[in-house]
């Protein structure tokens, strides 16, 4: 066997080393992105949760009873602890959506479990109130999903209310 014969079984043998280096590397990286969408998703969901644990509070369950059929009712700090409450449930869902929409989050999941329990709160005026208050503030992705998901909802004003909170009387 000659130089030339040797030469050429390197570069055979070099490029499929390359190839399987590359194989390898590109099952680490899925495995690692795999990994990290579980996490971006486990987040998510334990962000809802917390948010939904804050009605376990008391004060905060009675606030949220009372301002989901009776919000413009409410004494300002009360509205303002109700659209805290809502917010934070808005918040939680509007960052799952930017998980969904990449595909972090499988298609359909977000969307369909905990938008069906965005759509049924939706129907209680004092959210209505809220999301017409505060609705600006969020992304562009959760006005376009409550346009096409929770008519009921309605169209935001221009300005929050929680600007206002504690000025007015």
């Amino acid at each position: 066997m000659d130089i030339m014969e040797l030469g050429a079984i390197g570069e055979l043998v070099g490029g499929v080393a390359v190839i399987a280096t590359l194989l390898y590397l590109a099952l680490q990286i899925r495995r690692s992105s795999i990994a990290e969408n579980a996490r971006a998703f486990e987040s998510a969901t334990n962000a809802w949760n917390l948010a939904a644990a804050n009605l376990l509070e008391d004060t905060n369950l009675a606030t949220f009873q009372l301002g989901c059929s009776e919000y413009h009712t409410l004494p300002t700090g009360e509205r303002f602890r109700f659209t805290l409450l809502v917010v934070q449930f808005l918040d939680r869902f509007d960052m799952m959506l930017h998980f969904e929409a990449p595909g972090i989050i499988e298609s359909g999941y977000v969307s369909g479990y905990y938008g069906t329990l965005i759509h049924d709160f939706m129907q209680n005026p004092g959210f209505q109130a809220v999301w017409r208050e505060e609705g600006n503030y969020f992304s562009p992705r959760l006005r376009r999903w409550m346009r096409e998901h929770c008519s009921a909802a309605g169209d935001p004003h221009e300005v929050g209310a929680l600007v206002h909170v504690g000025r007015d009387s």
